[in-house]
């Protein structure tokens, strides 16, 4: 997969190194494409969220009593699961606690890293 790194990417990425992150967390930063419809907003953040899962650079997991539980299996069902639990959702603008959480990994922070030391 080409590594397309955008500059959402890199809000995300920052935003997640320094908490999880929840899919209506995700969408507040698609807001800065300055699309005027929420539905156009969602699927700018439900697939620039699908490219960062299959880069590895993102885990979602749900969020307990304990912390963060990353979801067992692999990247291309973590985000089929993501995008049809989002699409599902009742409204465009999920809340806090829908769909997942996510967490940065080891990979995304080495990207951002790299992309730091440009």
């Amino acid at each position: 997969m080409a590594d397309h790194f955008s500059q959402f990417h890199i809000d995300l990425l920052t935003a997640c190194e320094e908490d999880w992150q929840s899919a209506a967390g995700v969408y507040s930063l698609a807001l800065s494409a300055g699309l005027d419809d929420p539905v156009a907003t969602r699927a700018l953040a439900i697939g620039l969220t699908v490219e960062a899962l299959h880069a590895g650079w993102l885990v979602p997991g749900d969020l307990t009593a304990e912390g963060f539980v990353p979801w067992t299996g692999v990247s291309r069902d973590h985000a089929h699961r993501v995008a049809q639990a989002w699409l599902g959702a009742d409204d465009v603008i999920v809340g806090v606690g829908d769909v997942a959480w996510f967490d940065i990994t080891a990979e995304g922070s080495e990207r951002l890293a790299q992309r730091d030391a440009l």
